[in-house]
């Protein structure tokens, strides 16, 4: 898969396309998004919600270091996330340290939000989307807008994620 980075964008160039071609995968996508975001922002100067989610980006992209995983992309208080299938266990395991870990910080710095996982396993497609000019990495698919709309806490596995980790 290409690498995304912070700096400059990826051109697009016909001579590029075959290295960038969209691809069929499976992989554990997972959606976080910290609960009560907007009712907390509501009194906050610009500047310290710009600062909340970079604090948040910058965590969330340090812990997964030494993992498989890899962050798609942040949309605010929210981040899209893959892993590979090949341990649905392990993720599983990492997505609960990761909670607890996101809301110990959000406590210590005098929030009351807590952070929100959902997780699924699927096929998705990845590869570069976007406008000739600003193509950007991203997976797309079934597995994906399924993984968006799972219900039921804080922390929700699907039943496909579940019965991967089960014995």
């Amino acid at each position: 898969m290409p690498e995304c980075n912070s700096g400059p964008q990826f051109r697009w160039r016909p001579s590029a396309v075959s290295r960038f071609m969209p691809e069929k995968e499976n992989l554990i996508v997972v959606f976080t998004d910290m609960r009560g975001f907007a009712r907390l922002t509501e009194s906050m100067a610009d500047e310290d919600i710009f600062q909340l989610i970079s604090d948040f980006s910058e965590r969330t992209g340090h812990s997964l270091q030494g993992t498989n995983g890899r962050v798609i992309k942040f949309i605010g208080d929210a981040a899209l996330i893959t892993f590979p299938d090949d341990d649905p266990a392990g993720t599983v395991k990492f997505l609960r340290q990761l909670k607890t870990d996101i809301d110990s910080w959000l406590q210590s710095s005098g929030y009351s939000n807590s952070l929100a996982i959902r997780a699924h396993i699927g096929p998705v497609i990845s590869g570069m989307i976007g406008t000739d000019d600003d193509k950007r990495f991203d997976i797309i698919g079934k597995t994906v807008n399924q993984t968006a709309m799972l219900k039921g806490g804080e922390f929700v596995l699907s039943d496909e994620l579940q019965a991967a980790i089960a014995p």
